[in-house]
């Protein structure tokens, strides 16, 4: 299970270029953000896989919880994200991040 949305990276943008060069800037350049906003967690995904922990979205976690796990946090670009094992989730927070998974393959952010 991944919190990255397949669809997202199913298309990389720069064959766009080739295809339709008279695509406006701004459209490319939010086709380009995105797939590589989700390439990048996707990384870091397969990053805390090898530790044998989840990456959380920080929607999912309590403030204080937050402050608890600093040392954790990973950054990609603007979004937080936290390298949590299960045993460490409490159960709020496991069914928050089974939402999470859940949601985030039908979002849009164009």
């Amino acid at each position: 299970m991944s919190i990255v949305p397949t669809e997202r990276l199913r298309h990389d943008p720069q064959t766009l270029l080739y295809q339709f060069p008279s695509i406006p800037a701004v459209r490319f350049q939010r086709l380009s953000r995105d797939y590589y906003f989700w390439k990048l967690v996707q990384i870091a995904e397969r990053i805390a896989a090898i530790t044998g922990r989840l990456l959380v979205p920080r929607e999912c976690l309590h403030w204080q919880r937050k402050q608890q796990f600093r040392d954790r946090q990973v950054m990609v670009l603007k979004s937080s994200f936290y390298v949590l094992s299960e045993a460490e989730m409490t159960k709020t927070e496991l069914a928050k991040y089974q939402a999470a998974i859940g949601g985030s393959h039908g979002e849009s952010t164009d």
